[in-house]
């Protein structure tokens, strides 16, 4: 389903659950620059937020997130959590496990890739866009 941004963000404003934040596996820098975004975002709007991430960013951007603690899907015990993908354009290529997938109370897509499938609960997909940053 596609949705447009007011309703990404009436659903984040009023969810008193946890996020996820996530990407594509390989990183690069649209995806970290998107997470970190969404990160600091949901951070300030008071909401708890975890970064998880399976795969290690590239060495050439590791110094955008030496300060973050990235989580692996192992080390994460939430009961009720969202997940917002970003810069992922099909969710097989999510940077986290199954499990944690399989058990997301929602989840929100943002991406810019034209071959994406929408498998979010909410999408927005602006394939005009040169990068989910954008």
């Amino acid at each position: 389903m596609k949705n447009n941004i007011e309703s990404i963000i009436k659903y984040l404003k009023g969810s008193n659950d946890d996020f996820i934040v996530t990407s594509h596996i390989s990183p690069d820098g649209d995806n970290i620059g998107s997470t970190l975004a969404m990160y600091y975002t949901l951070n300030k709007l008071g909401k708890n937020v975890y970064y998880v991430l399976d795969d290690n960013p590239p060495q050439n951007l590791k110094f955008l997130v030496e300060n973050m603690n990235i989580l692996k899907s192992e080390e994460v015990n939430l009961d009720s959590y969202n997940i917002i993908a970003l810069d992922c354009g099909d969710k097989n290529r999510m940077c986290i496990s199954q499990k944690l997938i399989d058990n997301a109370k929602k989840i929100i897509c943002i991406d810019h890739h034209a071959s994406n499938d929408y498998y979010g609960d909410f999408n927005y997909i602006d394939t005009e866009a040169s990068s989910t940053c954008e």
